[in-house]
């Protein structure tokens, strides 16, 4: 049964108006329950992203140092360009290698991002025309190359030590 404004009745033991609808109320409160849930699950959900990102750069540079090694020893020397977080590796022997570092990832050499380097066939850095792309300066430091992984907010991780040409990787 419906009366003069609307509202519907039960019959019964008891009559009661039945409204049909949700006030603004109940839907506040709705809203307020989803951004308290949502306040507690960002932050737990943010975390995991960010480890697996810094592990995924680890893992990109390790195999990234380990594959400029290789190639540089297999042949007559390898080239290693990063851009962004773009890593290419080309030997002179005509292979490649590409990886890819996560947003915020970055190879660092002895402390400093890496742009361009150059190995010769024995793995030692050279600057030798012939072999570094046009615009690439490659340093030239005799001792221990350290090699390193930066990450937004992390503090860099080594990933490898050479000297003269024998790397060893931790």
């Amino acid at each position: 049964m419906v009366d003069k404004r609307g509202r519907m009745w039960r019959t019964g033991a008891v009559d009661l108006a039945v409204d049909a609808g949700v006030t603004l109320l109940q839907v506040m409160v709705v809203l307020a329950i989803i951004a308290i849930l949502a306040a507690i699950a960002i932050p737990n959900f943010v975390t995991p992203v960010r480890q697996s990102a810094y592990q995924t750069t680890l893992e990109v540079g390790q195999s990234a140092t380990r594959m400029l090694n290789l190639m540089a020893l297999q042949g007559q020397g390898a080239v290693l360009v990063q851009n962004g977080t773009s890593l290419t590796i080309s030997a002179n022997g005509g292979q490649q290698w590409e990886g890819h570092l996560p947003q915020g990832g970055q190879l660092l050499l002895n402390g400093f991002p890496v742009t361009c380097i150059a190995l010769n066939g024995m793995g030692i850095p050279s600057a030798s025309a012939a072999v570094l792309p046009a615009g690439c300066t490659s340093p030239q430091e005799p001792g221990a190359l350290q090699w390193s992984v930066g990450y937004t907010a992390q503090v860099p991780i080594a990933i490898t030590s050479s000297v003269s040409g024998v790397t060893a990787y931790d």
